[in-house]
């Protein structure tokens, strides 16, 4: 039985955390971590998933380094903050396609004063290995797009979206390639700096 109070976390619940997730290989074929079709498959992979936990406890976030808050909450003792998760995501690869889609909403609500917030969020993205289609593309070349946004209620309202192009230059696989993408921005929410962003990285994987 495990509580909401994260990793190594300090603080008791009285109450457990419960969580719950369903996975649909509707293909018959597992599901792979690699977010690009490096392989290319000719069979397809697809898979559709519904996930949802509750837990009671002193914070709003976790993540492996344990328990935390998101922003705009303070920090909780106990069973301060009681948490609702629900999230559903679809994934499918085939010649050079890739999709993957997530959708979250996260209830927070503060067992002190009954205020309750309401997180929705997700992205999709897809990509391609042009060369699956035309062959005089460099085989190892995709191109990606992903869009992703996040929107706030009741006491935190606005939003905060991304969208993101992406080059991926594969030279053996995951473990030896070169990324480059630009994202443009926008951030509306009322803990946020309120605006509009564009960021554009390079960089270079390599994993002996």
């Amino acid at each position: 039985m495990t509580q909401g109070t994260g990793r190594n976390g300090e603080g008791t619940s009285d109450k457990p955390q419960w969580l719950a997730r369903w996975e649909w290989n509707f293909l018959k074929r597992a599901t792979v971590f690699s977010q690009s079709n490096t392989s290319k498959n000719d069979a397809p992979i697809g898979s559709l998933t519904f996930g949802a936990s509750e837990s009671h406890g002193a914070y709003t976030a976790f993540s492996s380094a344990g328990g935390g808050q998101l922003a705009g909450f303070t920090a909780g003792s106990d069973d301060s903050y009681k948490i609702s998760q629900y999230m559903q995501e679809t994934y499918y690869q085939a010649k050079g396609l890739s999709w993957q889609q997530e959708l979250h909403t996260k209830k927070v609500k503060d067992q002190r004063d009954g205020a309750q917030t309401i997180i929705t969020g997700g992205y999709m993205q897809i990509g391609y290995f042009p060369a699956a289609s035309w062959p005089s593309w460099p085989q190892p070349i995709e191109l990606a797009i992903r869009y992703a946004k996040v929107t706030l209620s009741d006491s935190q309202n606005g939003s905060h979206n991304e969208t993101s192009v992406v080059v991926n230059w594969f030279f053996s696989g995951h473990n030896n390639k070169i990324s480059a993408d630009y994202s443009y921005g926008k951030d509306n929410t009322t803990f946020g700096k309120k605006e509009n962003y564009h960021l554009m990285r390079l960089q270079w994987d390599f994993h002996l």
